[in-house]
């Protein structure tokens, strides 16, 4: 528990021992919590305690301006754990995560695009051309997703504009996908030959 507004520019007065708190900060809560993962949660109350210790509604108006940054771990040993140190307990390796996918893509679209040149036809086929546009927009959208968990890995903000990308990037080739799949059960075939049936003899 901490009381606020702490002073300008110094330590709040449960903080007394300036060791222990994260530089450029006014005060630090540590949780030690090595078994069991828990959610933690920030209550701000307009209250104080009475001369009988009894809990009383303030009346003051305060206006309070503040800063949380939440961790994962401790801030003065972010290199330990420098891709989890900001994601909380269920987003834990969301970098590497993200990272391993780029990279499987990005093996799927050499593959794809190995397919291609094997084929030995003067002009790609349409349905390989969209193939190759579903593997394209999920790379870049993997891209994307990459660029903003490592850098929220570092500064607990990401960018916002890449992640915005990423996800439609994400979301059109998945239509692609689902049209693919569609046209795939009307005739299409990834051989030379292919007929889509539109309606039934």
């Amino acid at each position: 528990m901490r009381w606020i507004p702490c002073p300008t520019g110094k330590l709040c007065i449960e903080d007394d021992m300036p060791g222990k708190v994260v530089n450029g900060s006014q005060m630090t809560l540590r949780i030690e919590e090595p078994s069991t993962p828990q959610y933690w949660y920030v209550i701000m109350a307009a209250c104080y305690l009475d001369s009988y210790c009894l809990w009383k509604s303030s009346v003051k108006e305060i206006t309070v301006r503040y800063d949380l940054w939440l961790t994962n771990g401790s801030p003065l040993m972010r290199y330990l754990n420098p891709f989890g140190h900001q994601f909380s307990f269920e987003e834990q390796n969301s970098a590497e995560i993200y990272m391993l996918l780029f990279i499987l893509y990005i093996v799927v679209g050499f593959c794809q695009w190995r397919s291609v040149i094997l084929c030995n036809s003067a002009s790609v086929f349409p349905r390989h051309q969209l193939l190759n546009c579903i593997i394209v927009l999920k790379a870049f959208g993997l891209a994307l997703h990459c660029i903003n968990v490592i850098t929220f890995s570092f500064d607990g903000q990401g960018v916002f504009f890449a992640r915005f990308l990423g996800e439609i990037a994400r979301l059109m080739s998945t239509c692609l996908l689902c049209l693919l799949l569609i046209l795939l059960s009307c005739g299409w075939s990834f051989g030379n030959s292919s007929e889509i049936l539109l309606h039934a003899k």
